[in-house]
């Protein structure tokens, strides 16, 4: 599905013949759905908006939207656009990359004991669920995180912009108005700053001491001016997601399957997403 639906953000023309016209007429019915959900939570913020208590993105934006009368873009088709973003890139890429980290966990069972042992000792020194502050202490973690989001970025083109101007480009001439894609996955897997960029390493991203080193040639969020505005929180959310999942499940391959499942190809469209596969959780004691 992801496929075709890829093929017609390119050629939006091929909407009208199956089997893009199923893969649309399935999109439009999902985001349908989620913009009756988001009408139903604007309808309840609205009847229920404190001026004096702005707790989150709904509430801020009513409260801009009233102070500015309507105006500078803060209307009622662009506060349901921007909720449905939300949705679409602040649910679907994280779990699109707690599959593949997964799926690195079944590979490399010596990578899940180390990042086990790493945060049950933080766990258990601080008696206490982890917290955000405690990231700082965990760079195995951190390194294992960095190196998901290198090995298989979740946009692997990123998302198409459009030059606002004519510009050269390494002796190339690109006129203003032309649609650009950068190619994230080209930047990750770049032999001239990764050895053997094919193969997952969480130690890669870490010095001689072990500690973590945060690395601006890794760009899953993309750079510059329109850089992902919820690249922290989708960063916070990928921290926290892997350190209770590995802390309280040890994760194995389906028994009954006669072998792993397949790592070094997923399925290509606007996301890069892993072959379903079945997996098993053990509660840890």
């Amino acid at each position: 599905m992801s496929e075709t639906l890829a093929v017609m953000i390119v050629y939006p023309i091929v909407e009208h013949i199956n089997p893009f016209k199923a893969a649309a007429d399935d999109y439009r019915a999902k985001v349908n759905r989620l913009t009756g959900f988001a009408n139903n939570a604007l309808k309840k913020h609205s009847n229920s908006i404190d001026e004096n208590a702005i707790s989150d993105y709904l509430t801020a934006f009513l409260h801009e939207q009233k102070s500015r009368n309507g105006g500078d873009g803060f209307t009622d088709p662009q506060l349901m656009r921007a909720l449905l973003d939300f949705f679409v890139a602040g649910t679907e890429t994280i779990s699109t990359s707690t599959l593949w980290a997964l799926l690195f966990l079944i590979h490399y069972p010596e990578i899940q004991k180390k990042l086990y042992d790493e945060i049950n000792f933080i766990s258990d020194n601080k008696e206490s669920d982890i917290e955000w502050n405690d990231h700082t202490n965990c760079p195995y973690t951190n390194a294992f995180i960095q190196e998901v989001f290198r090995c298989r970025p979740v946009t692997p083109l990123g998302l198409q912009r459009m030059t606002a101007k004519d510009v050269e480009l390494e002796g190339y001439f690109i006129p203003k108005g032309t649609p650009v894609m950068g190619n994230i996955w080209s930047v990750h897997h770049d032999p001239k700053h990764w050895k053997n960029p094919e193969a997952f390493q969480p130690e890669r991203h870490l010095n001689e001491e072990g500690d973590f080193i945060f690395s601006n040639k890794i760009i899953p969020f993309c750079i510059g001016a329109r850089v992902c505005p919820g690249e922290k929180l989708a960063r916070m959310e990928m921290f926290f997601l892997i350190t209770n999942l590995v802390k309280n499940f040890e994760f194995s391959s389906d028994p009954s399957s006669p072998k792993l499942p397949e790592m070094t190809d997923g399925v290509k469209g606007f996301l890069y997403t892993p072959h379903h596969y079945k997996i098993v959780a053990k509660a840890r004691i």
